[in-house]
């Protein structure tokens, strides 16, 4: 089930649950879109800006099941959703972690 934000609500069906197995998740790749001419994410309504940062979580067997979601919704305001198997703290350490090339940078 998807809510109306884009992000995975119902977690029952997932093959992740919660025991000591290490669960991989890659980065969702952007879809190239011929009328904008680049590469796009779709991020549902939360996110309303493109940016380099903008992210989705996803895991092997299902591309479609978004586990972690973030994206720039206006100037130095970004978006973070998680589901389980995240918890709050570590969605949040994936969110500064985008930033953190921009810091070494300066």
């Amino acid at each position: 089930m998807v809510d109306s934000d884009g992000i995975l609500v119902d977690r029952r069906a997932t093959h992740i649950t919660q025991s000591s197995e290490t669960a991989k998740f890659n980065s969702k790749p952007a879809e190239y879109d011929q009328d904008k001419q680049s590469y796009v994410l779709n991020l549902g309504k939360r996110v309303q800006m493109g940016s380099s940062k903008n992210m989705q979580l996803v895991d092997d067997f299902d591309p479609s099941k978004i586990y972690l979601q973030f994206g720039k919704y206006k100037k130095d305001t970004y978006h973070l959703d998680c589901a389980f198997p995240f918890s709050i703290v570590q969605a949040i350490s994936v969110g500064l972690s985008v930033f953190q090339n921009e810091t070494n940078n300066k």
